[in-house]
């Protein structure tokens, strides 16, 4: 009865510790009223697979307010039209910043938008985000002066100097993530240093250690030490031996049993983590069998003993799947610019979709969107050509629609960031072919100026 009544105190405790507790985030964005401010984060720092937290309109006032529950330290962003400004929440906590929003079209290429520069009114009670500016401005100041110089004969000695400062500078600093987030930094740097044989610095930082799954520096950390893993020619593995494995009969369980060779490698979940983050990449790499590398992830997912590691298999396969040959297309409901009636992806069964993420004012969206009208005139009784506008000014998009005189069905974006993200539209024009059963055919497609009407002709 005792044995019984402690295990029921212990899983108490436990439910209670990771209960979810309230933590608010909240503040200004100068030149941002009306538009869209949403709190975004990764599922993991695997598949990458984003997660919007909140998402409210900038006021009038230019302010914003989130609440949101949470049970660890998270990073995260704030998203403004795709353009992003990073930080650090942690449960329980309240934050207030203050953000100066430069004027950038969505059009602009996702690749070559800057990251925001943000202001942290009010941290949380350990300065977790003024610590971590703190010492990253340190850290990019010490590549930068030391650049000449980071693979000199001298670069010990001035990673242990830089060390020292660091451990003077962050002496009163408490919070275990932050230590870590140091921790692993570093760690990248004594790699990039080449200061120990790259098996030392594994033994010295993996082997026997937590894997930190929430701490991105640890995770960073990790996806530089593994690079190319399975494909670069390393003591342990190589490219034939992945090979054989991955499209053999291996299990697995073999795969993984085979990876002990590597003494850093000791550890199971850090194996799966491996193993996992290299089949993701493996599925992307011509001459390896899809069905083998889901076969493999299905395995491992069904065998460990891990909540994380079923997690990230989990969002892997989501990743692999998304906007792929035969998925699902993302479903929308739009409305059109010309009439007042909202569209669906299911009211066009039955008929092939050309769609297109454009904006009017865009030269390229312009030149590909008018050499439409052949193909149109050829294929109009089976394919839907679809015009998506991520206009903002709809007197703009009114004008250029009138003078372009184009075939296609045009429907406004309605501010869905989400749908651009469900579709990968980054850039602009962006092409994607759908069947007449809603399925991906190509994402992204050929565009009119590349041929699409060669594909169109197979359908």
């Amino acid at each position: 009865m005792k044995k019984i009544t402690a295990t029921f105190i212990l899983i108490l405790l436990i439910g209670l510790t990771l209960r979810a507790e309230i933590s608010s985030v909240s503040g200004k964005i100068i030149n941002g009223k009306g538009l869209t401010i949403r709190l975004m984060t990764y599922s993991d720092q695997v598949s990458y697979l984003r997660e919007t937290l909140a998402s409210a309109p900038i006021g009038e006032d230019e302010k914003f307010h989130f609440t949101i529950e949470n049970n660890a330290i998270k990073y995260v962003w704030l998203d403004i039209e795709f353009q992003q400004a990073e930080m650090f929440i942690q449960p329980g906590q309240s934050y207030e910043i203050e953000i100066e929003l430069k004027n950038l079209s969505i059009s602009t290429s996702y690749y070559n938008r800057t990251g925001l520069p943000i202001k942290i009114v009010k941290d949380d009670s350990d300065n977790l985000n003024l610590y971590i500016q703190d010492f990253n401005q340190l850290y990019n100041d010490f590549l930068l002066n030391y650049a000449d110089n980071v693979r000199s004969r001298s670069a010990g000695s001035m990673f242990d100097t830089f060390i020292k400062a660091i451990n003077l500078r962050f002496q009163n600093a408490t919070n275990p993530y932050f230590k870590d987030y140091i921790r692993y930094k570093t760690a990248s740097m004594q790699l990039f240093l080449r200061l120990k044989s790259r098996d030392n610095i594994g033994l010295e930082y993996f082997t026997g250690k937590p894997v930190l799954y929430e701490n991105i520096e640890y995770m960073d950390f990790f996806h530089l030490f593994f690079e190319k893993y399975f494909l670069a020619g390393g003591k342990y593995f190589n490219y034939n031996k992945t090979y054989d494995l991955v499209n053999g009969n291996a299990s697995s369980a073999d795969v993984l049993d085979s990876l002990k060779a590597d003494p850093v490698m000791k550890d199971v979940e850090l194996r799966e983590l491996l193993l996992l983050d290299g089949l993701k990449e493996l599925y992307n790499i011509s001459g390896f069998k899809h069905n083998r590398i889901i076969l493999l992830m299905d395995e491992i997912s069904r065998n460990t003993s891990s909540p994380e590691t079923r997690k990230l298999t989990d969002n892997i396969m989501v990743r692999l799947r998304r906007l792929q040959p035969g998925s699902p297309a993302p479903d929308f409901n739009l409305s059109g610019i010309n009439d007042e009636k909202n569209y669906r992806l299911t009211d066009f069964n039955g008929k092939y979709i050309y769609l297109v993420f454009f904006e009017s004012g865009n030269p390229a969206c312009q030149s590909e969107l008018g050499m439409i009208t052949d193909i149109y005139e050829e294929f109009k009784n089976k394919v839907v050509f679809l015009a998506v506008s991520v206009d903002k000014d709809p007197g703009k998009l009114a004008a250029y629609l009138k003078m372009a005189d184009l075939p296609w069905l045009v429907l406004q974006y309605g501010g869905s960031l989400e749908l651009l993200e469900n579709y990968d539209a980054n850039t602009y024009p962006h092409f994607i072919l759908i069947d007449d059963k809603g399925q991906i055919i190509s994402c992204p497609a050929p565009s009119p100026s590349e041929n699409i009407k060669k594909l169109l002709g197979s359908i």
